[in-house]
C-alpha cells in the first residue's frame, strides 16, 4: 500500500502517484518499489539509496512506466516556468482527484522478474523528507537515470523505426522516443559483431521492456542489407501504427583488417549493412514522408571514416558514405519538410569496448540518444549537419573549403610553389551543396 500523511490514497498492485511538493511519504509495496512524484516524477528515496542499485533499478522503471502511461492516457500538457533552482521545465498535467481531495495519477505497475526486468525485491520501506531525482546508482559509471516526466519536448503520435535496436546505441534510441511517446519499431536481425546469424531474442527484449514500460513498441527481424528486408522493417511500421515519421539508421557490424588484409568477405557486408542498409530502409519509408509532407531520418556514420582509424578501411567508408547520403536526402528533402542529419557516437557498444580501454565506463551510449531524439524532433531546425556525440560533449562536424590558391593558367610548378596557400585555412567558408561551391568559384572568373 502507498501511504501520504497516513491516509492510503492506493492498494498493494497498483501505483498511485501523489502529485505534491516536498511531503513526507512513506512507501510500502510487497515485491517492488513505488515511485513518488514531486511536481510530475520523482522517486522516493532514502539515505542507503546509493547503495540500492536493484532499488534504483526497479523504481527507475515505475517511474518511466507511470509516465508513459500518463502521456498514452491522454493528459493534458502546457509549459510551466522554470523552477527557481534552475532545474528543467516540467509538464503541468490535468490531475485526477483522489477521495481526500489531493491531486493523484493512478496507474496499474506490473512488476519485471529477473529474467526480463530488474529483480524482485523483499517488502521494505523508504521515507523521504524531502523527494529529488536521483543520480546515477554507485558503483553503476554513467549518466543519471532518465526522467522521462521532466521535459517539454515529446514526440506523441509519430512513429519511429529504428534498426539495430536489440542492444547498444539502437536500444537507448528506443527507450528515450519511446518514453516520450513515439510509438517505436525495433529493428534488429540479432546477428553477431560481424554480422553472423540471426536470433529474434534483441529485438523482441527491447520491445517487450519498452512496453513493460508503458510505451508502444513492436520487434521486427529483417536484414537492412537488403532492398526486400527493407521494405519488409517499412511495411512493419505501416502495419502496426499505419505511417513513419522517423527513421534511425544504427544498425550496424565489424570486420576489422589492415587494408593490406583486406577481403572481399569482410569488406561487402560491412557496406551491405552500414552503407545499403541505410538505403534500403530509408527509401521505402522516404515515399511516405514525401506523401505526408513530415519526416526525420538520423544515421549513424563515424569517426573513424570522418577523421580515419586504422584497420577500418572498410568501415570508414561505409560510413563516410553515409555523410554523403546524409547531404544528399537533406537537400532532396527539404522541400517537403524532411530534415535528415547524422551522429558520429563515441560509446561503449558491443562493437566498441574492445577498442575503449579505461574510458569505456565514461562513454555510456545512453548520453547519445538524447542528440538522435532532438534530430528527430519536429522542432529541429537543421538538416545536412554531422554531430559527434560522446560522454556528454555534443559537437558539429564540418567541411571546409579553403580559400585556396587561384590561376586559370595552372602549372605543376604553380602548386608546388603556392600549397600552403592552397592548405591555409583562415578565411575557410562551409558551402551547403555543390550549388555554392560553383557559385564561389564562378566569382573567380569574373
Amino acid at each position: 500500500m502507498v501511504e501520504v500523511d497516513g491516509e492510503v490514497v492506493g492498494v498493494s498492485g497498483w501505483v498511485v502517484v501523489v502529485v505534491v511538493d516536498d511531503v513526507d511519504v512513506d512507501v510500502e509495496v510487497s515485491g517492488s518499489v513505488v515511485v513518488v512524484v514531486d511536481g510530475i516524477v520523482v522517486v522516493v528515496a532514502g539515505s542507503s539509496w546509493a547503495r540500492a542499485s536493484p532499488v534504483c533499478d526497479t523504481a527507475m522503471l515505475a517511474a518511466t512506466k507511470v509516465a508513459a502511461i500518463a502521456r498514452t492516457q491522454g493528459l493534458n500538457r502546457t509549459r510551466t516556468d522554470r523552477k527557481s533552482d534552475g532545474g528543467p521545465d516540467q509538464w503541468a498535467r490535468r490531475r485526477q482527484l483522489s477521495s481526500s481531495g489531493r491531486p493523484s495519477m493512478v496507474c496499474r505497475f506490473r512488476r519485471a522478474g529477473p529474467s526480463g526486468g530488474p529483480p524482485r525485491l523483499s517488502p521494505r520501506t523508504f521515507h523521504a523528507s524531502s523527494p529529488r531525482r536521483p543520480g546515477f546508482p554507485a558503483g553503476r559509471p554513467g549518466p543519471a537515470p532518465y526522467d522521462p516526466a521532466v521535459g517539454d519536448l515529446g514526440f506523441d503520435g509519430k512513429v519511429a523505426v529504428i534498426t539495430g535496436a536489440g542492444g547498444g546505441l539502437g536500444r537507448e534510441h528506443a527507450l528515450l522516443l519511446a518514453s516520450r511517446g513515439a510509438r517505436v519499431v525495433v529493428n534488429d536481425l540479432g546477428g553477431s559483431v560481424r554480422g553472423e546469424g540471426a536470433d529474434d531474442g534483441p529485438a523482441a527484449r527491447t520491445a517487450r521492456d519498452i512496453e513493460d514500460l508503458g510505451g508502444v513498441a513492436v520487434a521486427d527481424t529483417s536484414s537492412v542489407a537488403t532492398p526486400e528486408g527493407g521494405e519488409a522493417i517499412v511495411a512493419t511500421a505501416l502495419e502496426a501504427f499505419g505511417r513513419v515519421d522517423i527513421v534511425v539508421n544504427n544498425a550496424g557490424i565489424l570486420r576489422d583488417k589492415a587494408f593490406h588484409n583486406m577481403t572481399p568477405d569482410l569488406l561487402d557486408p560491412v557496406l551491405a549493412v552500414h552503407l545499403e542498409g541505410a538505403f534500403w530502409v530509408t527509401r521505402p519509408a522516404w515515399a511516405h514522408m514525401r506523401e505526408q509532407g513530415y519526416g526525420r531520418v538520423v544515421c549513424t556514420t563515424s569517426s573513424s571514416g570522418i577523421v580515419g582509424n586504422f584497420g577500418q578501411s572498410n568501415y570508414g567508408a561505409a560510413k563516410t558514405g553515409l555523410v554523403g547520403f546524409t547531404r544528399v536526402l537533406a537537400i532532396e528533402g527539404a522541400r517537403h519538410n524532411i530534415r535528415v542529419n547524422a551522429v558520429a557516437p563515441l560509446a561503449r557498444t558491443r562493437m566498441t569496448e574492445e577498442v575503449l580501454g579505461g574510458f569505456a565506463d565514461r562513454l555510456h551510449p545512453r548520453v547519445v540518444s538524447p542528440v538522435v531524439a532532438w534530430l528527430c524532433h519536429e522542432d529541429c531546425p537543421v538538416s545536412g549537419e554531422v554531430f559527434a556525440v560522446g560522454g556528454g560533449r555534443v559537437s558539429r562536424f564540418f567541411t571546409g573549403l579553403t580559400p585556396g590558391y587561384f590561376d586559370p593558367d595552372l602549372t605543376i610548378e604553380k602548386v608546388r610553389d603556392n600549397f600552403d596557400t592552397v592548405r591555409a585555412e583562415e578565411g575557410y567558408t562551409t558551402p551547403a551543396s555543390l550549388a555554392e561551391e560553383l557559385a564561389e568559384l564562378f566569382t573567380r572568373f569574373t
